[in-house]
């Protein structure tokens, strides 16, 4: 897919078309706002990684309906719960299922978030009843992961190429982030070219309330790369880039503003 910028070259324009698309409401800190998914292995994604959920589970809003005309109780809800004693449980991956590459990927990504920042992780027996996270295969051609604690298990999905720096990502929105660039404050920060989004997926840049603790940063590991769902057109080279017109590439690591974050809410 053509997505966030922590999925590696491989996996750019690589994910399948969507089962379906829906629309739902999500409750955002502000308030209720409507959301676009698409259907994948099951999976309702929001923003191309964001998994709200089993897609047979969320409720659809049928076109014209608005969000304040939804019940609350039909709400996806993302309250982001934080993890307690500021440390994600997790199941330890297994090689076998996962391979090499990506097994040391995830310890590395590991490594760095808890160096870097208080966060850290634990590992728990995947027979333990405690909120905890798990490693798993994607399907489809891009990984996920829910936005902050649900409750239970929860799966890290990851594909073939997963790297570290996707592997932080996704766990970035275990932690409870979403994605730098849909921000409500990023006008003054950025240009989105809409006339260059691949018809279809123009909302993986909608904007709504996440987050955040400090000023935008085009530098995030959580932010989109300047190719980000791009299409197949003459003259078209990017969506999304800095207000002053700089591309903005694919973020690696965690940014300085990322592990302030991180300790602000953590």
């Amino acid at each position: 897919m053509d997505g966030p910028p922590t999925i590696d070259d491989a996996e750019l324009g690589e994910l399948d078309p969507p089962e379906a698309v829906g629309r739902t409401v999500v409750h955002f800190p502000d308030g209720p706002q409507l959301v676009t998914y698409e259907v994948h292995d099951g999976r309702a994604l929001m923003e191309g990684d964001i998994d709200l959920g089993a897609a047979d589970a969320i409720y659809q809003v049928a076109p014209g309906v608005e969000a304040k005309d939804v019940p609350a109780h039909a709400w996806t809800s993302f309250d982001v719960a934080r993890w307690p004693s500021s440390t994600i449980r997790y199941v330890a991956p297994s090689r076998d299922l996962l391979g090499t590459a990506r097994y040391n990927a995830i310890y590395q990504a590991i490594a760095d978030i808890t160096n870097k920042t208080q966060l850290n992780f634990q590992v728990v027996s995947s027979s333990s009843t405690s909120n905890r996270i798990y490693f798993t295969n994607a399907l489809s051609g891009s990984s996920s992961s829910a936005v902050g604690m649900q409750g239970g298990s929860q799966a890290v999905r990851l594909t073939l190429t997963a790297d570290v720096t996707t592997i932080t990502h996704e766990l970035l929105h275990a932690a409870g982030f979403w994605h730098e660039n849909s921000r409500t404050d990023r006008g003054p920060n950025i240009d989105i070219n809409w006339g260059c989004i691949e018809p279809g997926h123009e909302h993986n840049f909608e904007s709504h309330a996440g987050v955040s603790t400090q000023p935008y940063d085009v530098e995030s590991i959580m932010h989109y790369r300047s190719t980000a769902f791009v299409r197949d057109a003459p003259g078209c080279t990017w969506t999304i880039r800095r207000e002053n017109g700089d591309l903005i590439g694919r973020n690696t690591e965690l940014s300085t503003d990322d592990i302030k974050s991180i300790n602000f809410w953590y």
